[in-house]
């Protein structure tokens, strides 16, 4: 389907979007655009592009229709194949993934994309938090050395968070066993309630919002963050976690030596690909007009003051967005970093190493 061009004189009375448009402006009216969610419903990805769809329309010109699919499967890799290889580059179909950076770096055999191939709109960064179960006498990470039961980590399966988990209990020198299978982070922390697992990873943004019903509730304990990465490739603390310390320095108190292997450069390297974990991506071939009026779209929309405010009253947190152009960037630079002695530590993390769960 064939979007027309052309200056859209309803661009200017947009709640909330810039009062004008250059001359070249794809019009989008008339059209339906679809956002297509590489996680299943009511997951934290699923929330996330959910909540920003009802804003979208606003801000592209013409105010196109939204609807939303659920493409999930193999770890996000799914949805984002679909979109690389079979979609129409219209701009009518947009994917709002999490994970594709993470999944290229660690080569799943199941990636059939190039992340510098996409047409990247924007990005938002986003952390992940090692939680434990309350009876496992775990709140810190030094507990992890000195835990009360066996540690049983349970996840979906081998992605990008099993393998910096992985790496990273490695690195402490915790045992551990993972139990693969579940479909989402919220049937994980089902199973921790269980006590069919004892520790998980969750989403910044699908913890904070609960995260008032877990301290009451008592049993899903907070232990660490993975934390971003500054310009010099630091980690720091997410500002409203500032009360959970990162792996980095977990592992500057445990084992301060291990910072300078090849496995904490792998982290490094997964995690720098967070920088872009919620992505929202068009086809390679998308007409250059279409990818700018999108790109001006999304960060009009994450720029707008009613937009903020809403979102971080429901998310607990600032999305900060990272633009179209600086997102492509990213990526372009991003694997080319990542070397042999990595992507070896990178590859053994990935080799499963547990079971799957009872279904």
């Amino acid at each position: 389907m064939r979007i027309l061009t052309g200056v859209m004189v309803a661009a200017a009375v947009l709640v909330g979007a810039p009062a004008s448009y250059a001359a070249d402006t794809t019009s989008f009216a008339g059209k339906t655009i679809r956002i297509v969610i590489n996680f299943a419903a009511g997951g934290p990805t699923d929330i996330f592009a959910r909540h920003y769809q009802t804003y979208l329309s606003k801000f592209v010109p013409g105010k196109p229709t939204i609807i939303v699919e659920n493409r999930p499967g193999a770890a996000g890799i799914v949805a984002a194949n679909f979109l690389y290889n079979r979609a129409t580059p219209d701009g009518l179909t947009i994917g709002t993934f999490a994970g594709i950076a993470a999944n290229q770096v660690i080569s799943k055999g199941k990636v059939k994309y190039d992340l510098t191939k996409f047409n990247w709109l924007g990005a938002v960064p986003q952390t992940q938090i090692l939680v434990a179960r309350n009876n496992l006498g775990v709140s810190k990470p030094t507990d992890l050395l000195k835990p009360k039961a066996p540690l049983v980590y349970g996840t979906s399966g081998v992605n990008p968070n099993f393998v910096n988990t992985r790496l990273f209990l490695e690195l402490m020198g915790v045992k551990f066993k993972a139990v693969f299978g579940y479909r989402g982070q919220a049937r994980a922390i089902q199973a921790l309630r269980r006590d069919e697992i004892n520790i998980t990873d969750l989403g910044i943004s699908g913890y904070l919002p609960r995260e008032a019903s877990y301290r009451q509730e008592g049993v899903v304990i907070p232990v660490l963050q993975r934390g971003i990465m500054d310009a010099q490739q630091k980690f720091m603390r997410v500002p409203a976690l500032s009360q959970l310390p990162t792996m980095e320095e977990a592992l500057r108190e445990t084992n301060p030596a291990g910072l300078k292997s090849a496995k904490f450069k792998a982290i490094k390297a997964v995690l720098g690909a967070y920088h872009v974990q919620f992505g929202f991506v068009v086809p390679p071939k998308t007409p250059k007009a279409v990818v700018a009026t999108l790109r001006r779209a999304y960060a009009d929309m994450f720029s707008n003051a009613t937009v903020k405010k809403e979102s971080k009253a429901r998310f607990k947190v600032d999305h900060h967005f990272v633009d179209g152009q600086s997102a492509q960037r990213f990526v372009g630079g991003l694997l080319a970093s990542v070397a042999p002695d990595v992507k070896a530590a990178i590859r053994a993390a990935s080799k499963r190493k547990g079971k799957r769960k009872k279904k």
